[in-house]
């Protein structure tokens, strides 16, 4: 029993430390466990063509910004043209 909970509390200790090194999210982004892998960009507002949607972790743009040039910048002010 000593031995398993010795165990165990190493397995804990593991994954904080590998908790601590989380993902450097760029600017105007935050990280999370679970982001969609098709972000929206440019391309269109689920993600390229042809990407499927599964739950990954990682980082994503802030709402209000748009991934754009591989950064996440103000939907306003991207290089994206919307047609309405």
């Amino acid at each position: 029993y000593i031995l398993l909970t010795n165990i165990i509390i190493e397995l804990i200790i593991i994954f904080i430390m590998y908790r601590e090194e989380t993902l450097t999210c760029p600017p105007n982004s935050s990280y999370s466990l679970c982001v969609n892998s098709c972000p929206e960009t440019c391309l269109g507002v689920v993600g390229p063509p042809g990407c499927e949607e599964v739950c990954v972790e990682g980082c994503e743009c802030n709402p209000g910004f748009i991934l754009s040039d591989d950064k996440c910048n103000p939907w306003f002010a991207s290089k994206c043209i919307f047609i309405i």
